[in-house]
């Protein structure tokens, strides 16, 4: 190691302390991104060590990769060079809940089934469901754009983010948005950094918009002859007064392991709210 980099670990590690910074080879391996190792992983436990480690990188002119879960690291180009990773998963904490305003403040690294988790008991919901949303957390989730069969009728990340903070490169906080849901003040900047895949900076805190979570919830598979009969069953569906939280296309291999053998074409509809409505 020449003495650079190990001026640069231990300047790191001072900023970190024990717990929060790693340079093992098994470590580096994990962290890989599209088989690049970094030199260095950084996993800071408050805003002011992931300020300090940005600034730090910035002088040193360190090529830096944020990471959540580590789940869609293959979005983006294969970095070209990789020096540190920055691990967000101890930012996990919930920083502010407004139940009655239906709002809530968390960092980063914190999990969506961590979130799901702690709503359930004010029968509150983030209606977020990517492939794999239990362990993701939802600065991934933020800066992937990542959304699955809810986005039909509660929209996506756009909608449900009103405020961010991140860390730009030079270290700076930087704080965007509201943290109500009816604010028409200045610039949008938490929509510009949902997708942005971290380039933009590193997203340390979000602003959710939340919604009551259903008191009941049932799905049902509707097969068809045809995938033009399918069609025109989600046709009347829109058109109709229910409103489904989910309808997805499964075609005749991906309906197979439901017990469906005989269609061309099956439709999965997932309705959401009292039970008597459900039923009905």
């Amino acid at each position: 190691m020449s003495v650079t980099a190990r001026s640069l670990s231990g300047a790191l590690s001072a900023v970190l302390g024990g717990d929060g910074f790693r340079d093992d080879a098994a470590t580096l391996a994990a962290a890989a991104v599209d088989g690049v190792r970094p030199r260095w992983v950084a996993a800071p436990a408050t805003l002011e060590q992931l300020s300090q480690v940005l600034a730090l990188a910035r002088q040193e002119e360190l090529a830096v990769t944020p990471r959540g879960s580590g789940s869609s690291l293959e979005q983006g180009c294969p970095p070209p060079r990789l020096d540190l990773v920055v691990d967000l998963r101890r930012l996990d904490a919930v920083v502010e809940h407004n139940p009655d305003d239906l709002t809530i403040s968390v960092q980063a690294g914190m999990t969506a089934g961590a979130l799901a988790a702690r709503l359930a008991e004010h029968r509150q919901a983030l209606p977020l469901d990517p492939p794999g949303w239990n362990s993701r957390t939802l600065g991934g989730i933020t800066a992937t754009q990542a959304s699955g069969p809810l986005r039909m009728r509660y929209g996506t990340m756009r909608d449900l983010l009103l405020g961010v903070r991140f860390v730009q490169a030079d270290g700076v906080v930087t704080w965007g948005g509201a943290k109500v849901v009816k604010s028409v003040t200045g610039y949008d900047v938490p929509k510009l950094m949902v997708g942005a895949l971290g380039t933009l900076g590193i997203l340390a805190e979000l602003t959710l918009r939340l919604h009551p979570a259903p008191a009941c919830e049932r799905t049902s598979l509707a097969a068809f002859p045809s995938a033009d009969a399918a069609q025109a069953f989600v046709a009347a569906v829109v058109d109709s007064p229910l409103q489904p939280n989910r309808v997805e296309w499964l075609n005749g291999m991906a309906s197979r392991p439901w017990g469906v053998t005989d269609a061309a074409a099956s439709l999965a509809i997932s309705i959401g709210s009292v039970e008597v409505a459900v039923r009905a």
